[in-house]
């Protein structure tokens, strides 16, 4: 994330809103469909993708992927390990795609 990444949440808007990785961009599986439009100026960057636990994540990941997002990866363990790690989370609405 040190390296400029687009963090991308998909859990649903109230969960987002409850705690998100700080900067963190909230998407659903459909606009994860259309990646390839909406995030077209980040395809070179690094992009990391989480849910609760990360299996949704990994999905997204090997769909970002297909679309040309070669830096896409997935938070191993979502939020779910970040919190338990005792990383920082912010709260509010933040970022919407």
């Amino acid at each position: 994330m040190n390296r400029g990444a687009l963090i991308i949440d998909l859990r649903s808007a109230e969960q987002f809103t409850e705690g998100h990785v700080a900067g963190a961009r909230r998407m659903d599986g459909e606009q994860i469909l259309k990646a390839g439009d909406l995030l077209k100026k980040h395809k070179q960057k690094p992009i990391i993708v989480y849910c609760n636990s990360g299996s949704l994540a990994a999905a997204a990941v090997r769909q970002l992927r297909g679309q040309g997002f070669e830096q896409a990866m997935n938070l191993r363990g979502g939020i779910t390990a970040w919190r338990a790690e005792n990383l920082p989370v912010e709260k509010g609405a933040g970022r919407g795609a």
